[in-house]
């Protein structure tokens, strides 16, 4: 039984690295992206336009959602994830 939990937490911790790092992958993604087309329209728009942040805004309210997807909904899903398996566990008897 304890190696299936220390399987179950290695697991767990791996998933948990998997979407962090798919975040910050994320954002650093649109730091860079952004940050090239804010120059590229700011020489269109103008930097008081707001056609120039566009993209930005847009995919800035990705990342928030993203955001709090990876860091607020975590516990929610690990709970879940426990009352699941204690069921199919219980399921198996």
């Amino acid at each position: 039984m304890e190696n299936s939990n220390e399987k179950l937490k290695y697991l767990r911790a791996q998933r948990r690295l998997k979407q962090l790092k798919g975040f910050y992958i994320h954002l650093a993604v649109y730091l860079i992206i952004n940050s090239v087309i804010i120059f590229a329209n700011s020489k269109k728009h103008g930097f008081a336009d707001v056609m120039t942040y566009s993209t930005a805004i847009l995919w800035g309210l990705v990342i928030i959602i993203h955001l709090v997807s990876v860091f607020f909904f975590r516990n929610w899903e690990e709970k879940k994830m426990d009352e699941l398996l204690k069921k199919y566990h219980n399921d198996g008897k």
